[in-house]
C-alpha cells in the first residue's frame, strides 16, 4: 500500500487542473490539530461532459504515510488542508472506484470524516444569511429605520447579511423584487395589487405594513389656479413611472371625478420633479408628502408655496407602504424575514429617539443630504405616516384585514382589475415577530 504505484493512482480521478503546490499555506504552529483553507481556484466555466468534481489528492492530509512528506511538513497528525474543486472529466462511481486504491478509498474516507466534524465543530461556520432590500425611493430621513439596523450589527446579530439599496419608485421596486433581483422590498401596498392584477403568474406578498397611512399626493403651486382635484382636468402632470402617487392616480382620479384622459403626463426623473413644477414646465406633480415637501425645504422653498393635495384627504381610504416578498421566498426563509423586521423595529427606534445616529447612518451612502432637513423629514414621517392611534394601541403592522378589503375592492375598477384580491390574498401576518416585539414604546 505504500508503494508509488498506489500513491500515484489517488490522483487518477481527477483529470485536468492540479493545484500548484504554492497555494498551500505553510504550517502554523499556533494552531494545531487545525483545518488550513488554501485560496480557491479561479472559477471555470462549465463544459459539456465536464463537471465540477471533488478532487482527492486537494485534501492533503499530512499524515507520516511517507517518512518524505513527514518530515518535509512536520505537521501533527489530523492537520489538515482543507477541499479545493477541479474540473474533471465525467466519471462514473464505478469507474472512480476501480481507479482508485485501497489506500486511496481509506485516505479518502478518513479526510471526509474529519471534514465533517470540523464542518460540524467549527466555530462561526454557519454564514448569516444573505438578504437583498431595496427600498422605495432615495436614502432619505425614513430610510434610516433601514439603515441602522445594518449599520450597527443588529441585522448581523440576527444571523443576516443585508444590503440596503435605495429605489427609483414602488413600481420598480415591485418589478424588481418579482424579479428576483432583490429578495425584500419596501413599496406602495396597492402598487403590488396593480402588478399582481397585470402579472397573475408572478404574484407579490405584503409581510409587513411600514406605513399604517398613506402620504401619495399630488403637488402644485399655491400660487396657481389649482385649488382642488377637479381643477387638475386638462392639465400637465409630472413624475417618474414608477412614482407610487401616480401608480395610484387613477384611484385619485375616479373618487374626484378627474377625466384621466384630459392629464398629460410627462416623465422625468426623480432629481427633476420638483424643478418641473417651480419653472412652469408642468401644472403639477405627484409624489409622496414627505419627499415633496422636504425636497422643496431643502432648496428654500417656503412651505406656504406649495399645495399639497395629500389622497388621504379626498376621499382615498388607504394604508401605506409594506415590505414585499415573492411567496416561495416567504415559504422558504421564515426565519430571515421575521428577523429583518426585528431589525427594522430596532431602525425605527434609534430613529424616533436618536435622529442624529439616524442621519449619521444616511450619510454613509449619501454624504450630501441635508442633515436638518432630513431630521424634519423622520419627524413628518413619523407623524403623518408610521405614528397613528392604532400603532400608538397596538403596534406596527396591525392591519384591519376588512379596511384593507374595502381599498381593494376601491381599487378594482381603476385599476382595470379583473377580479378583486381578497385581502388574504394581498397580506398576511404569518411572518411577523410576536406583537410584544412590534410596540414602539
Amino acid at each position: 500500500m505504500g508503494s508509488n504505484s498506489s500513491r500515484q493512482s489517488l490522483a487518477r480521478p481527477c483529470l485536468g487542473l492540479q493545484r500548484p503546490r504554492s497555494y498551500f499555506p505553510p504550517r502554523r504552529e499556533t494552531v494545531p490539530h487545525a483545518l488550513f483553507f488554501s485560496p480557491p481556484l479561479p472559477p471555470i466555466e462549465p463544459q459539456p461532459g465536464l463537471k465540477m468534481d471533488l478532487c482527492i489528492h486537494d485534501v492533503r492530509a499530512y499524515l507520516d504515510f511517507t517518512r518524505q512528506r513527514a518530515s518535509q511538513r512536520e505537521v501533527r497528525r489530523g492537520s489538515a488542508v482543507a477541499l479545493g474543486w477541479c474540473k474533471a472529466e465525467l466519471i462514473g462511481v464505478e469507474q472512480k472506484a476501480a481507479l482508485m486504491s485501497t489506500y486511496g478509498k481509506r485516505l479518502s474516507a478518513w479526510a471526509a470524516g474529519i471534514i465533517t466534524t470540523a464542518v460540524l465543530v467549527a466555530p462561526g461556520y454557519a454564514q448569516d444569511k444573505k438578504v437583498k432590500f431595496i427600498l422605495d425611493w432615495a436614502f432619505q430621513g425614513q430610510q434610516a429605520a433601514f439603515t441602522v439596523p445594518s449599520d450597527d450589527g443588529t441585522f448581523k446579530k440576527y444571523k443576516l447579511d443585508v444590503t440596503v439599496d435605495r429605489g427609483f419608485g414602488s413600481g420598480d421596486t415591485v418589478a424588481k423584487v418579482a424579479s428576483g433581483a432583490y429578495d425584500i422590498g419596501l413599496a406602495d401596498l396597492y402598487s403590488v395589487v396593480r402588478f399582481n392584477g397585470a402579472n397573475p403568474d408572478h404574484q407579490l406578498l405584503a409581510v409587513m405594513m411600514v406605513h399604517d397611512k398613506s402620504a401619495l399626493a399630488v403637488e402644485t403651486k399655491a400660487a396657481s389656479p389649482i385649488k382642488t382635484p377637479q381643477d387638475l382636468n386638462g392639465k400637465s402632470i409630472a413624475a417618474p413611472v414608477g412614482d407610487a402617487s401616480r401608480q395610484l392616480f387613477p384611484l385619485f382620479a375616479d373618487i374626484n371625478k378627474i377625466d384621466q384622459n384630459s392629464i398629460k403626463w410627462i416623465n422625468v426623473s426623480p432629481e427633476l420633479r420638483e424643478t418641473m413644477l417651480l419653472r412652469g414646465e408642468a401644472d403639477a406633480i405627484t409624489g409622496h408628502l414627505t419627499t415633496v415637501m422636504m425636497n422643496m425645504r431643502a432648496i428654500k422653498i417656503p412651505e406656504s408655496d406649495i399645495l399639497p393635495m395629500p389622497y388621504a384627504n379626498y376621499g382615498v381610504e388607504l394604508y401605506g407602504h409594506v415590505l414585499l416578498v415573492k411567496p416561495d421566498y416567504a415559504e422558504k426563509y421564515p426565519e430571515a424575514i421575521q428577523n429583518f423586521i426585528r431589525g427594522l423595529m430596532h431602525g425605527m427606534k434609534v430613529m424616533m429617539n436618536d435622529p442624529d445616529t439616524a442621519i449619521a447612518s444616511l450619510k454613509k451612502r449619501d454624504p450630501l443630504i441635508d442633515g436638518e432637513v432630513e431630521k424634519a423629514r423622520i419627524k413628518m414621517s413619523l407623524d403623518y405616516m408610521f405614528i397613528t392611534p392604532n400603532v400608538l394601541q397596538n403596534g406596527m403592522s396591525n392591519v384591519d384585514m376588512v379596511r384593507l378589503g374595502r381599498t381593494l375592492q376601491a381599487v378594482t375598477k381603476p385599476f382595470e382589475l379583473k377580479t378583486t384580491p381578497t385581502a388574504a390574498q394581498v397580506y398576511t401576518n404569518k411572518y411577523l415577530p410576536p406583537r410584544a416585539e412590534l410596540k414602539l414604546n
